[in-house]
C-alpha cells in the first residue's frame, strides 16, 4: 500500500527579521539587530548521514536495508558499500548569515548531519569572533549561548526543515548565522532487506521567495517504478536531480518520492522552507555545481549572485579574494579528502551577508579482488592467496581462515594445510568513501587417494638353499611403507630386495603396507620352497576381482593364489604377462563399459590349471550443460539446455540453480537483474557412479539509453548552455524547441507597448513552454486587446503535431535524466 502524504500550508509566520526585534536595546541597536537577523540565506545542504550508533535499531535497520533479526537475507559474496556521505547531500551543513555595524561578531554555525531521519537528532557547533557581549539562539532552539560550543538538538519528530539561528552582539555591531536541518520521513511496506529504500534530500533546504532549489535522490534494491507526490508529481527514474522551479510564496513545501519493486514499496518525504527576503541588505546566494560529494581530483563550479547593489564581495574559506557582485568560478582540482568550505560575503551601507557552499571530497569505495590458486589441493599441500584493491584503501583486513591487516595488494602462501576441510578466505578494504569486500573465497582441501601397492616375487617357487627377488611399487605418494610376514622394516615407496637363502621347506609370505593421509594400501606375495622332488599334482589356481562391478573412470583389484608350487603363471584375457604364484594387482582405470575377464594359468612339472574372474564395468553418466546465449545484459534471460547419457537414475542441479532434474531438458534462467558470472552445474548418478557437467552465463550491465534511443537527445546540461535571449532553447513535452527562431503572433490584438515574442530568459529559456502554449501561463511581453497576458494556441501547436507551426523549430528530444 502506498503511503498517504498530507500537505498543509503552514500558519502565517513573521519574517525572521521581525521576530528577532525582541533583542533590540535601543534605536541604533534595533536597526542593527533587525537588519542582521533578517538574513535567512539559501545554503548547500548535506544529505543523510547514518550514525553507527543506530546500527542495532530495528526501524533504522529496516529503513536503511540492514539485516533485520528474523529476516532471511541472501549473503552477497562481493561488492562495495558506500559511506553514508555518498548519499544525496553528504556530511555537514555550514550556516549562512551576516553582520551590521562596527566590530561586528562573525558567527560560524554548522549542523552535523544536515539531514536526519524523523525522530533523530543533529549536533550544532558554533564559534564567534570579536568577543561578543551576548549570543542568543532563536527559531527552532532558544536560550543564551556562549561564544563557542556544541550541543545536540532535541529529537526532530516532524518531517520538515528546522531552522537554527544564533545572533551575537558587541557594543557596536551584530552578527548572526542560520543553519537548516532537514528531517526526512522514510518508510515502506514489504521486506526491508529487498524492497526499495529511498534517499531524498533538498539542496539547499531553505530559500527565499523567487528562488529555486534542487531535489536529489537515490534508491536501493532496483525499483521498477518511482512516483513523485506532494508538491511535485509524475513518474521519475530511480535516481536523479530535479529543480523545484521558482517558488514565489513563503511557506513549507513537502516532497514525497515512492518507489516499488516486486518485494514492496518504499518512500521518503523531505521539505523545503521558503521565507520572504528582508529589504535593503545585499542578499548573496552561492551554489556549487555539483554540490558533492565528488571524488579526489574533480572540481566544482561556484556561482553566485547578490541583490541590493553591494559595494564589495569577498571570498573566504577555501578560496579568497575580491569578487564581483555576481559570477562563476571553477574551483580547480580538489585533491584532499575533506570537506571544502567556500564562503562569499557581500556588503553595502546597510551591512553584509554571507553564504557558504560545503563540498565533500571522498573517493569511490575500494574494489577488491581476491583469489586462491589452486582452488583444491590434497592434505599436506599449500595454495597461494592473491589480492588487490583499487581506489587507495587506508586499511585492508582479512577474515575467515586468514586474519590481520593486509597491504593494498599482494600474494601469500597458505602454508601446508594438514586438515581436510573447505577453507574460506575473506578480505575487506576501506577508504573514506566506503568499503569494498570479497567474502568466502573457498579452498577445498581433501584427503588424497590411498596408495595402490603392487608386490611380486621372482621366482615364486624354489628349492631349499635358493633365493627369490622381491619387487614392489606404490602410487599416490605414500608417506610410509612397512614390510611384514617373512620380511620386516620400513621400505621405500618402490624398490627390489633379495629374500636371502631360503632353507626351510614351506611357503614364505611377504606383505607390504603403504600409507598416506588418505588411507593405507597393501599387497602380498609368496615364495614356495620345496626339497627338489617333483610335485605330486598340478597347481590349483584361485583368482578374484574386487569390487566385481565398477563405473567407468574407476579401477578394481585382482587377487590370486596357487598351490603345489607352480614354476610359472601366465595371465591372459584382459591382462597379460608372467605373474607370481600369488599376489594382487590393480586393473587400472576403466575408460569404457563392458565385461573384462582375467584368466591366470599356472604350471608345474605335473601339469597346469587355470581360473578366471570377471569384472563388470558400467558407463557412468556423461553430462553436458550449455547456455544460449552465454552472454547477456541485465534484464535479459538465457536458456539452459542439458543432456545426460547412460540412463542416469537421478540428476541434481547445483551452483546458480538447484533441485532434481530430468536426464535432459531445457529451461530459462528468467530475467537476470545482477551482473556477474553464474555457473550452472548438474550431477547425474547410475549404478556405475556419477558424472558432472557445467556451463556459465555472463551478465553485464545494460547500457543506458536516453530518449528511448531517439537522437539528437538533449538534457539539462545541453540546454543550460543555450539559456539567454538570442540563443534561447526550451522544450515542449519531449521536443527541444529553438525559441529564438520561433516567434508566433498572437491574434486578438496587442496593447500599445506590448510585444509578441515569447523569448524571455527567466520564463522560457531552458524551460518547458507547454504551459504558455496551452494558455495556462503568462506570455512574456504579451497583452491582447482585453489586457490578457495569456493566449491558448491550437492543439497541433501545443503538441508538436505534423502540421504544427512548431514543426520546423524542433531541434531534438528532451530527457531530464540525460546529463
Amino acid at each position: 500500500m502506498d503511503p498517504i502524504i498530507l500537505t498543509f500550508d503552514p500558519p502565517p509566520r513573521l519574517p525572521l527579521w521581525q521576530r528577532l526585534e525582541q533583542f533590540k536595546p535601543g534605536p541604533r541597536s534595533t536597526k542593527i539587530v533587525t537588519i542582521a537577523a533578517a538574513i535567512v540565506l539559501s545554503m548547500s545542504m548535506a544529505a543523510f548521514v547514518v550514525f553507527t550508533t543506530l546500527a542495532n535499531n530495528t526501524s533504522f535497520q529496516q529503513t536503511h536495508n540492514l539485516p533485520v533479526p528474523g529476516k532471511s537475507v541472501a549473503p552477497q559474496t562481493s561488492g562495495t558499500t558506500s559511506n553514508a556521505a555518498a548519499q544525496p547531500g553528504g556530511g555537514s551543513v555550514t550556516g549562512t548569515g551576516g553582520t551590521t555595524g562596527a566590530n561586528s561578531p562573525v558567527v560560524t554555525l554548522t549542523a552535523t548531519p544536515g539531514s536526519v531521519a524523523k525522530g533523530d537528532k543533529s549536533t550544532l557547533a558554533w564559534s564567534v569572533t570579536n568577543n561578543p557581549t551576548s549570543c542568543q539562539a532563536s527559531d527552532d532552539w532558544s536560550g543564551t549561548k556562549s561564544s563557542s560550543g556544541s550541543e545536540s538538538t532535541a529529537a526532530l519528530t516532524t518531517a520538515q526543515t528546522y531552522l537554527f539561528t544564533l545572533t551575537c552582539r558587541t557594543a557596536t555591531g551584530t552578527g548572526f548565522a542560520s543553519v537548516p536541518v532537514s528531517v526526512i520521513d522514510q518508510g515502506g511496506t514489504g521486506d526491508a532487506a529487498v524492497r526499495p529504500i529511498v534517499h531524498l534530500a533538498p539542496n539547499p533546504a531553505t530559500i527565499y521567495t523567487g528562488e529555486t532549489t534542487t531535489l536529489s535522490w537515490t534508491t536501493d534494491n532496483n525499483p521498477t517504478s518511482c512516483t513523485a507526490s506532494g508538491t511535485w508529481s509524475g513518474a521519475l527514474a530511480g535516481s536523479g536531480t530535479k529543480s523545484t522551479g521558482v517558488i514565489n510564496k513563503a511557506g513549507r513545501y513537502s516532497y514525497t518520492l515512492t518507489c516499488k519493486n516486486a518485494a514492496g514499496s518504499g518512500y521518503a518525504t523531505a521539505s523545503i522552507l521558503v521565507n520572504d527576503p528582508p529589504p535593503g541588505l545585499p542578499i548573496v546566494t552561492l551554489a556549487s555545481t555539483p554540490s558533492g560529494p565528488i571524488t579526489p581530483g574533480s572540481s566544482v563550479n561556484l556561482s553566485w549572485s547578490s541583490t541590493n547593489s553591494p559595494t564589495s564581495c569577498t571570498a573566504s574559506g577555501d578560496w579568497s579574494g575580491a569578487k564581483g557582485s555576481s559570477g562563476s568560478q571553477n574551483s580547480g582540482a580538489l585533491n584532499t579528502i575533506k570537506t571544502y568550505t567556500f564562503t562569499m560575503t557581500c556588503a553595502n551601507s546597510g551591512g553584509s551577508t554571507f553564504d557558504s557552499a560545503a563540498v565533500q571530497v571522498i573517493p569511490n569505495p575500494p574494489v577488491v579482488a581476491l583469489s586462491v590458486n589452486p582452488t583444491s589441493i590434497f592434505v599436506g599441500s599449500s595454495a597461494t592467496i592473491t589480492w588487490s584493491a583499487t581506489n587507495s584503501p587506508t586499511t585492508c583486513t582479512a577474515s575467515g581462515d586468514w586474519s590481520g591487516a593486509k597491504g593494498v595488494s599482494g600474494s601469500i602462501s597458505t602454508g601446508v594445510l594438514s586438515t581436510a576441510k573447505t577453507y574460506s578466505y575473506s578480505l575487506s578494504c576501506t577508504n573514506a568513501g566506503g568499503t569494498g569486500y570479497v567474502n568466502n573465497v573457498h579452498l577445498v582441501v581433501s584427503l588424497p587417494p590411498s596408495p595402490i601397492v603392487t608386490l611380486s616375487a621372482s621366482p615364486i617357487s624354489v628349492t631349499t638353499g635358493s633365493s627369490s627377488t622381491l619387487s614392489w611399487s606404490s602410487t599416490n605418494s605414500p608417506t610410509s611403507c612397512t614390510a611384514s610376514g617373512d620380511w620386516t622394516g620400513a621400505k621405500a615407496s618402490s624398490g627390489t630386495q633379495n629374500s636371502g637363502t631360503l632353507n626351510t621347506v614351506r611357503t614364505y609370505s611377504y606383505s607390504l603396507s603403504c600409507s598416506n593421509a588418505g588411507g593405507t594400501g597393501s599387497a602380498s606375495s609368496s615364495v614356495s620352497v620345496s626339497s627338489g622332488a617333483p610335485p605330486a599334482s598340478p597347481p590349483v589356481v584361485t583368482i578374484s576381482v574386487s569390487p566385481a562391478t565398477i563405473g567407468t573412470g574407476s579401477s578394481a583389484t585382482l587377487s590370486w593364489s596357487t598351490t603345489n608350487s607352480p614354476t610359472s603363471c601366465t595371465a591372459s584375457g584382459s591382462w597379460s604377462g608372467s605373474q607370481t604364484g600369488s599376489g594382487s594387482s590393480n586393473t587400472g582405470i576403466m575408460a569404457t563399459a563392458g565385461n573384462r575377464t582375467y584368466t591366470l594359468t599356472c604350471s608345474n612339472s605335473a601339469g597346469s590349471s587355470s581360473a578366471s574372474a570377471t569384472l563388470t564395468v558400467i558407463a557412468v553418466p556423461v553430462v553436458t550443460v550449455s547456455l544460449s546465449p552465454a552472454s547477456i545484459t541485465t534484464g535479459g534471460s538465457s536458456t539452459i539446455t542439458w543432456n545426460a547419457t547412460n540412463s542416469p537414475t537421478s540428476c541434481t542441479a547445483g551452483g546458480s540453480w538447484s533441485g532434481s532434474k530430468a536426464a535432459s531438458g531445457s529451461v530459462t534462467t528468467g530475467a537476470m537483474s545482477t551482473p556477474g558470472t553464474f555457473t550452472y552445474s548438474l550431477t547425474c548418478l547410475n549404478a556405475g557412479g556419477s558424472g558432472t557437467g557445467s556451463g556459465s552465463l555472463t551478465v553485464a550491465n545494460a547500457a543506458t539509453v536516453y530518449c528511448s534511443g531517439s537522437t539528437p537527445c538533449y538534457g539539462p546540461t545541453d540546454l543550460a548552455t543555450r539559456s539567454s535571449p538570442g540563443n534561447c532553447w526550451g522544450w515542449n513535452l519531449t521536443w527541444v524547441i529553438n525559441i529564438t527562431s520561433f516567434r508566433p503572433s498572437h491574434p486578438g490584438g496587442i496593447k500599445s507597448g506590448a510585444s509578441s515574442t515569447i523569448e524571455n530568459a527567466s520564463a522560457t529559456c531552458n524551460h518547458s513552454i507547454n504551459a504558455i502554449l496551452v494558455g495556462s501561463a503568462t506570455i512574456p511581453g504579451y497583452q491582447d486587446a482585453s489586457g490578457s497576458t495569456k493566449h491558448g494556441h491550437n492543439s497541433s501547436t501545443q503538441n508538436n503535431s505534423g502540421g504544427s507551426i512548431l514543426a520546423s523549430y524542433r531541434v531534438g528530444y528532451y530527457d531530464p535524466t540525460k546529463p
